[in-house]
């Protein structure tokens, strides 16, 4: 469990720890969710339609683990296999896991690895909204993790952290007001990308979160090595692989952030 951070207004570093456990079940808060999730194939589907062809289907687990190694997987001691049907799908056209975002309904469906008129290789090629900013902010969660990239909305739901996700960097502008004012008397915790782009939105965030703490997590100082170009969460999450372990190195890094703050 991550810290409070009102206990750190004097820099006091006690700290009540608690495992956090759930479990997934037919319904939930009223919500059928076989049902649910019925619908959201059919959502999914008609979007995914454009991405594929009708070619021979690649195992899809085995692309599975180029995103999450199965160290890591095995980790999660709540059930992540309701997230994978949920979000991830596959591409016969392009032999390529995607990744849907989904609110309301499907709003952006991405490929992980695609390729364009002259074949070559394109990273997440995007079907719909490429501005949708997943969030999901619960009220009683103190903290709020803001990353970039496809596999970090994996990775965020995975660890079931309140959250705000960039599709890319540049899309921080499309962070609305209204989710900016439902991080109120929280913190917002950024799990920086090891690049200069993602380095030069930092400033502009701290300003669009002007009244609000902010701790940037540097994972180059988490390690306390020289990593490379574009190192990320889901970089960080496969080097650690356990749920736990990469737990107490965020709070940690949070710990220390409060103190500064």
């Amino acid at each position: 469990m991550l810290p409070n951070p009102n206990k750190f207004k004097n820099h006091t570093l006690e700290l009540v720890k608690s495992e956090h456990h759930s479990s997934y079940s037919a319904t939930t808060n009223d919500i059928d969710l076989n049902d649910y999730h019925t619908n959201l194939l059919k959502a999914k589907e008609q979007q995914q339609n454009l991405a594929m062809g009708n070619d021979t289907i690649t195992n899809p687990t085995i692309l599975l683990y180029e995103l999450f190694n199965m160290k890591l997987l095995r980790s999660f001691d709540n059930s992540i296999s309701a997230i994978f049907n949920k979000y991830i799908g596959y591409s016969k056209k392009y032999k390529s896991l995607t990744i849907s975002l989904i609110a309301d309904d499907v709003k952006t469906i991405t490929i992980r690895k695609a390729t364009n008129k002259s074949n070559e290789i394109v990273k997440w090629k995007t079907y719909g909204s490429k501005k949708f900013i997943p969030t999901k902010i619960n009220s009683d969660d103190k903290f709020i993790f803001l990353a970039s990239g496809m596999s970090e909305f994996i990775l965020f739901e995975m660890f079931e952290f309140s959250y705000i996700l960039l599709q890319s960097d540049g899309m921080y502008r499309n962070i609305s007001k209204e989710t900016i004012g439902q991080c109120k008397d929280k913190t917002i915790v950024i799990l920086a990308d090891n690049d200069d782009t993602f380095k030069s939105i930092i400033p502009p965030l701290k300003e669009m979160f002007n009244l609000l703490k902010m701790i940037v997590i540097d994972f180059e100082k988490v390690l306390n090595k020289k990593l490379l170009k574009g190192y990320d969460f889901r970089d960080f999450c496969n080097e650690i692989n356990n749920k736990k372990e990469i737990l107490k190195i965020l709070e940690n890094e949070i710990i220390k952030g409060l103190k500064d703050v």
